[in-house]
């Protein structure tokens, strides 16, 4: 009976490059139970990744989710795939808040070649942020205009009001950070997000996110199927499974070697695998070979409860709808997530 009154965050609606999954959660005190959850083939970003289509099947398919798998109530938080953002680090001296923010959106207008009408933007301070008063390197998170108002559009069609919008990758890491943060007794450790064609990799240190960076990684024989991509001549299918993986765990290296350097930062002691792309087992076997890490897909986050969300589904590809979600796990008490 408590279950029932439980207060339930706000519908995480995760839009990916292919499909569109959605999950709300309730919630008892720090733990929270996955009550409503479903998915279906189709998304704005289908056609395009930095574009956006939204056709009216897609508007009632998604209306058919909420309406027949037990959501509740009209605020929703929606994730988008890293092709769909403008993402770019820049350093940005000591300033006010707002002072900052202005700084920040000039400094993204130069580097995305965007009007800063056309342009919504966040920032994240990277590396805990300056300790001497001097520059800080911060996360640039731009989105156009034209994408979030036609996210809000499509939503508000369905009787929703968004709340937020933010990187697929980001609220993925959120998921993992969850379930990570105390089991690294201060040290560092990464998370590897997988879309279709795009990566995006994050560096934890006890201080925060000390690093972000999103690139491609398709191999060039990817118009075949994924089993058939970079196959190895003379050697057993699964050799050739791990091997396609080489140049994707190649770049990820470059990049552990990249903050190790720059901040001094320990060699992370785990890579966490997330996103919709990360599902292979081959993946976790070329990203510990190559990275000389222990590399595992992730996990449910603790204190969430299976709920009514499929048990044979993959948690890495709802790892950014269920890191949405917990985002806005204190909504429903009256405070406002972050």
């Amino acid at each position: 009976m408590f279950k029932a009154l439980a207060p339930r965050t706000d519908i995480a609606i995760d839009f990916g490059t292919d499909r569109t999954r959605l999950v709300q959660l309730s919630q008892d005190g720090l733990d929270a139970s996955i009550d409503a959850a479903a998915e279906f083939d189709g998304s704005p970003f289908a056609v395009s990744g930095s574009e956006i289509t939204i056709e009216p099947g897609f508007v009632q398919a998604l209306r058919r989710a909420l309406k027949s798998s037990g959501f509740a109530g009209r605020r929703c938080a929606l994730t988008i795939p890293c092709s769909s953002l403008l993402m770019d680090t820049a350093e940005l001296p000591s300033l006010a808040k707002d002072e900052l923010l202005q700084g920040a959106i000039w400094e993204a207008v130069d580097r995305f070649g965007l009007d800063r009408t056309a342009l919504h933007l966040g920032t994240l301070p990277l590396g805990g942020g300056s300790r001497s008063g001097g520059p800080t390197e911060y996360l640039l998170v731009g989105i156009r205009r034209q994408i979030a108002m036609a996210l809000t559009d499509c939503v508000a069609r369905v009787g929703l009001e968004p709340s937020r919008i933010e990187a697929a990758s980001l609220a993925a890491l959120r998921t993992a950070w969850r379930g990570m943060k105390m089991a690294t007794a201060g040290g560092c450790f990464a998370v590897l997000h997988l879309e279709d064609g795009k990566a995006g990799l994050s560096i934890m240190s006890g201080s925060g996110l000390a690093f972000h960076r999103t690139f491609d990684w398709k191999p060039a024989s990817s118009g075949e199927s994924q089993a058939d991509w970079i196959p190895v001549d003379g050697e057993d299918p699964g050799t050739a499974r791990v091997f396609r993986w080489y140049g994707l765990a190649e770049e990820t290296l470059q990049c552990f070697r990249h903050i190790d350097r720059k901040l001094g930062c320990a060699w992370p002691s785990q890579l966490v695998l997330t996103g919709p792309a990360a599902t292979d087992p081959a993946l976790t076997t070329a990203l510990s070979s190559v990275c000389s890490v222990h590399a595992l897909a992730v996990g449910l986050a603790p204190g969430v409860l299976q709920g009514v969300l499929d048990p044979m589904a993959a948690p890495c590809t709802w790892s950014a709808a269920l890191g949405s979600a917990l985002a806005g796990q204190s909504s429903g008490s009256g405070r406002r997530a972050a």
